[in-house]
């Protein structure tokens, strides 16, 4: 059965008071085991991901949305890239958990949805763009 995505999320970071997304501090094998994500390999800038959680994290700190001091954990991890061996290939996609797991929660949370915030100059220059090409 499928559900609604715009509906109802699952958690993959805990929010402080003041609003501020950061990681939960979990047991790797728990959170990999109850990981929604575990099947949902990303590519982003040719480098392939573990789950797009992963993904979401490298470039949102790359993007300074996120904080890279708050996620040292989560930027550990080491995407394949082209240049990656067969064995290296072979490897990564038959892991289960890695240390990076912890990042997520240990049982899934579901929640309301919750964007991270868009950088409004990338976002406007995107939207003015695809507006523009599509108006002539």
């Amino acid at each position: 059965m499928l559900r609604n995505s715009n509906r109802l999320w699952h958690a993959s970071c805990r929010w402080t008071e003041d609003n501020v997304p950061v990681p939960f501090q979990s047991n790797p094998r728990r959170a990999w085991s109850e990981c929604d994500a575990k099947d949902c390999k990303s590519l982003v800038d040719n480098k392939l991901y573990k789950c797009s959680i992963l993904a979401n994290i490298a470039k949102s700190v790359e993007e300074g949305v996120l904080s890279s001091s708050l996620w040292q954990a989560a930027l550990t991890y080491k995407p394949l890239s082209l240049n990656s061996t067969v064995e290296e290939i072979a490897a990564h996609l038959n892991t289960n958990e890695i240390p990076e797991c912890s990042n997520c929660p240990e049982q899934l949370i579901f929640t309301e949805n919750k964007q991270l915030p868009v950088s409004h100059v990338e976002m406007g220059k995107l939207s003015k763009e695809h507006f523009q090409d599509r108006e002539q």
